[in-house]
C-alpha cells in the first residue's frame, strides 16, 4: 500500500526536525524504559527516515526499522550510509503485511523484536 504523502516528504522530512536537539531530549527516557524491560532488539515501527533506529543502533541495539513508505524507507538507508551504519547492527524493511516484513527484514521473522513505536 503505497503512502503518497509520506514519499514526497520523504525527500525533505528531515530538514523540518532538528534531530540534534530532538534526540538528546527523547533518548535518555526511551533508553531508560528499553532497560527497564531489558530489551535490546528493536523494532522501530513507522521508523520514517530512520534517526532514532540509527541512533539507538549506534548505542549498540539491533535495530530493524519498517514504514510503509518505500521513499521514508529509502531515506532511511541513506542515512544510515551516511552514518556509517556497518558497524551496528541494523535493517531495514518495508511493511505491507507481516509475510513481507519477514522476507525483507533480514533477521528472519519479527518474533523477539521489542516495538519501539
Amino acid at each position: 500500500m503505497p503512502v503518497p504523502l509520506y514519499d514526497v516528504f520523504s525527500a525533505d522530512y528531515d530538514r523540518f526536525v532538528d534531530w540534534p536537539s530532538r534526540l538528546a531530549y527523547e533518548l535518555p527516557f526511551i533508553e531508560e524504559q528499553l532497560a527497564a524491560g531489558g530489551a535490546r532488539r528493536l523494532l522501530d515501527a513507522a521508523c520514517g527516515t530512520g534517526a532514532h533506529a540509527i541512533a539507538l543502533a549506534q548505542q549498540s541495539y539491533t535495530v530493524v526499522g519498517a514504514d510503509l513508505s518505500a521513499g521514508m524507507i529509502e531515506r532511511a538507508q541513506q542515512n544510515a550510509s551516511a552514518a556509517d551504519s556497518t558497524e551496528w547492527p541494523l535493517g531495514w524493511a518495508g511493511v505491507r503485511s507481516p509475510c513481507h516484513f519477514a522476507r525483507k527484514g533480514n533477521h528472519g521473522a519479527t518474533r523477539g523484536y521489542t516495538p519501539l513505536f
